[in-house]
């Protein structure tokens, strides 16, 4: 006996169907290109992106909370440069992260085939489960 009616089984379906999609990406992936760095790298970059991500956070905060109270953008010029400060700083991070973004996502994508497989493996089981309450 089935937990989940027809419906919901179709839809269980259809999203183990976008797993799988998802799962077989067709050409490689970063961290298989350049390869995934080991702690030596990452800690090298880690505080400098650290840092960045930091500071590009304060001077965002700091240019939105300058807004006026009607909730439209200051014209102040020196918010506009915290604000441009503050992005650049935000991409700095992400260039300095990259080392441990590569890690981030082949986690990511083990997870991601991980759930395909057992969609799969539980699609077919109840299938299986089906046939034989079947007959």
């Amino acid at each position: 006996m089935c937990v989940f009616s027809k419906k919901t089984q179709i839809a269980l379906l259809s999203l183990g169907y976008g797993i799988v999609a998802y799962a077989q990406h067709p050409g490689p992936r970063s961290f298989e290109v350049t390869g995934l760095p080991d702690s030596k790298e990452i800690m090298e970059t880690l505080p400098a992106g650290i840092g960045f991500l930091i500071l590009g956070i304060i001077l965002v905060a700091i240019a939105i909370s300058h807004n006026k109270d009607d909730g439209t953008p200051s014209d102040d010029p020196v918010d506009k440069i915290k604000l441009g400060c503050g992005c650049a700083s935000l991409i700095a991070a992400g260039v300095c992260l990259l080392p441990l973004l590569a890690w981030i996502e082949f986690g990511f994508v083990t997870l991601i085939s991980v759930v395909a497989v057992l969609c799969a493996a539980y699609l077919a089981l109840h299938w299986i489960y089906e046939q034989i309450k079947g007959k």
